[in-house]
């Protein structure tokens, strides 16, 4: 099930899932026209980094190819990316208090809520850091191997922030979130965060200024859409056919016994 998926995440965000759709569905720019668009759109709004600015590319080696129409950028370029907000002990209490995720809320594609604690956020914090619904949380502080977990936020909290301990990733104008969650996904699976990540005291830091220069494969936003919807479909086909295959080795196992027993005898 592991290997299966990690494969189907790496033909997603590559353009091998898409193939198909893609020839029957011509794109209309280059991965670098589409690129230097965003660019300019991104530009424009005021939502950009000078590196960025500047057209600095992936300096990352070993990047799986791409469709023409595609092309990796930073993931500073699809989106903005900030990491949460320290707690201090002064922040136990106060007059704001605001409920806050932390890495033990953000599990691989999900958030556990058991355990949700307060802090207090000024006015002005609050606006800053908190959740909107499709934030992706990924883990800044985790073991080697789950460093980098990410989570999407689907407002499963009202009014509520988030702590350094976790960066956020919001989608550009031309990003889907969860194609977004599938790359970093892939991201973690496939050991890019694990390379980037820094060791303090047994725990692996992601680091949001790492992760933003990490690279991004950028695709036409309906195909992003695509890559999401055939993803999502190839993974129900799979755990059915599982579930399918477990309920025939129990049947089977059940025969099995009823046999040595005599059961099945006429």
């Amino acid at each position: 099930m592991e290997t299966y998926r990690k494969a189907l995440l790496k033909a997603a965000v590559t353009g091998e899932l898409t193939a198909d759709w893609r020839r029957a569905n011509p794109p209309q720019e280059s991965g670098e026209q589409l690129l230097t668009r965003i660019l300019a759109n991104r530009r424009a709004d005021g939502h950009i980094t000078k590196k960025s600015q500047a057209g600095e590319r992936v300096a990352e080696d070993d990047l799986p190819s791409l469709p023409e129409s595609w092309i990796w950028c930073r993931n500073e370029q699809a989106g903005k990316i900030q990491l949460g907000r320290q707690r201090t002990p002064k922040d136990h209490s106060g007059p704001h208090m605001r409920p806050y995720l932390r890495v033990a809320n953000v599990y691989e594609d999900r958030i556990d809520l058991s355990d949700v604690k307060q802090m207090n956020f000024t006015p002005t914090e609050f606006e800053n850091f908190r959740l909107q619904q499709g934030d992706i949380l990924l883990n800044e502080g985790q073991s080697l191997e789950l460093v980098g977990r990410p989570a999407m936020f689907r407002g499963e909290v009202d009014a509520c922030c988030f702590q350094n301990t976790l960066v956020r990733f919001q989608a550009g104008q031309y990003v889907d979130p969860d194609y977004a969650l599938l790359t970093f996904l892939y991201g973690m699976h496939s050991g890019r965060f694990k390379r980037i990540a820094k060791i303090t005291t047994n725990i692996a830091h992601l680091g949001a200024g790492r992760f933003a220069e990490l690279g991004f494969p950028l695709a036409p936003l309906d195909e992003q859409l695509e890559a999401v919807r055939l993803y999502h479909a190839h993974m129900k086909r799979f755990e059915t056919a599982i579930s399918t295959l477990s309920a025939i080795s129990v049947l089977r196992q059940s025969i099995l016994a009823a046999a040595f027993r005599g059961e099945l005898a006429v």
